[in-house]
């Protein structure tokens, strides 16, 4: 999933390998069972997250969600099934995507033609407790980032004070790691604590 923020600043990339699923497959338009190397197809984010929460996010960890699309009607529909069998349609009509010329400095083409420097996956909570901590920096506007071997390693200064988050490389916090080490970057804070969230 690659997802644009509205202020065409940011980016986003989830990937989702097919072993999460306990059913995938691409099949031609046909319906044949012919395996494809598969396609893009652009919907609003803001019309899937509703239809995703329309159970209540309390029930998601215990409701199976099937996606499909299809590309004659370009109709990404969504259906949740929850434990005690009630199922939830929603039909999502794609949309073209946004054009890389209207993107600022093609921002899109950029982030998916670059290599990826560094690498890390962490559970949620450890990144909420960061959010948490950037939040109490008053007048804050950059948040400089910088990935070493032993940890990531984020400051801001604000106004009243300044915070220093270090994220260790080691422990039952990280579920994935790539590291190259790369010099400290600038980022503006509202834009990294949004892409954090």
């Amino acid at each position: 999933f690659h997802v644009y923020g509205k202020s065409k600043q940011i980016q986003s990339s989830v990937d989702m390998q097919a072993s999460l699923f306990s059913d995938y497959k691409v099949t031609s338009c046909e319906g044949e069972e012919e395996w494809q190397s598969g396609g893009e197809f652009c919907v609003n984010l803001t019309t899937v997250l509703d239809c995703l929460n329309v159970l209540g996010t309390s029930n998601l960890d215990r409701t199976k969600v099937f996606l499909s699309y299809n590309t004659t009607s370009e109709i990404l529909k969504l259906e949740l099934l929850d434990e005690s069998g009630a199922l939830c349609t929603a039909a999502i009509p794609g949309m073209l995507p946004p054009d890389d010329n209207d993107m600022g400095n093609s921002l899109p083409l950029a982030f998916r033609s670059s290599p990826v420097a560094s690498r890390i996956i962490l559970k949620s909570g450890v990144l909420k407790e960061v959010i948490s901590e950037l939040d109490l920096v008053v007048g804050g506007s950059k948040a400089t980032l910088c990935i070493k071997n032993d940890g990531v390693k984020i400051h801001v200064a604000g106004s009243l004070g300044e915070c220093s988050v270090v994220i260790p490389t080691k422990g039952n916090h990280v579920v994935s790691l790539e590291i190259r080490p790369t010099p400290p970057q600038d980022y503006p804070l509202h834009s990294f604590k949004d892409s954090m969230r």
